[in-house]
């Protein structure tokens, strides 16, 4: 028996010959934790929207030089403070990022932006009510599972914008001049429910927070 987590990896399985009768999808256990944050009061309701930016480590592995990734990130910033009804914060990598250089360059830009590291994102994006990135990153996942409002930038290190793109799910922007329409734009969608199944099928199997279960009945039932 395989046990694989999601469509795309069903299809892999098939394409490198394991039979069809032998693969059993699930979810990912590590995404129960998530569909159980679903349950908890959401956050106050404000008149101004929230908005959580979690920057991809780019420079520090190499696909972007230090200054380019600055001044996207500077760019983004100040087109988002260009709304007077947005509260916005930065969300930097926990491990690969440095505090003092995100910090140093706020101040060095007199931008009065709160920034988290260690803490942990999916409690963040429980508070916010849209969460914009660039490249790829585990957020965009755990903010459509939230049922964020998510924004990817558009760049030209990440041809397919994300791993978990979505055409229906996650705005694309193409240029940051237009992140504060674009964010207006998006708060006023409504999302059917049958594009979250459909993410939800593809990316991660199922989401009911019974994965760890089914798998641990599973493996017991191989002995």
């Amino acid at each position: 028996m395989n046990i694989c987590f999601n469509k795309d990896l069903f299809e892999i399985y098939l394409e490198s010959g394991f039979p069809k009768s032998s693969i059993v999808v699930e979810g990912d256990p590590v995404f129960d934790e998530i569909f159980l944050e679903k349950f908890i009061e959401p956050k106050q309701i404000s008149d101004k929207t929230s908005v959580l930016f979690c920057p991809t480590p780019m420079h520090e592995h190499g696909w972007m030089t230090q200054a380019e990734e600055d001044q996207l990130i500077l760019d983004t910033i100040h087109s988002i403070n260009k709304k007077n009804n947005i509260d916005l914060s930065l969300k930097i990598h926990p491990s690969t990022s440095s505090f003092e250089e995100y910090n140093l360059l706020l101040k060095q830009n007199k931008l009065d932006v709160p920034i988290f590291q260690k803490e942990n994102t999916v409690e963040l994006l429980r508070k916010y009510d849209v969460m914009i990135t660039y490249g790829s990153t585990d957020a965009i996942l755990e903010a459509i599972l939230l049922k964020k409002i998510v924004i990817v930038i558009k760049i030209k290190q990440s041809k397919n914008f994300s791993r978990f793109f979505h055409k229906d799910l996650i705005k694309i922007c193409e240029n940051v001049k237009n992140l504060a329409s674009l964010i207006d734009d998006s708060i006023k969608r409504k999302i059917p429910e049958n594009f979250y199944d459909d993410f939800i099928e593809t990316h991660i199997g199922k989401f009911d927070g019974k994965n760890s279960e089914r798998i641990a009945n599973l493996i017991l039932g191989l002995k």
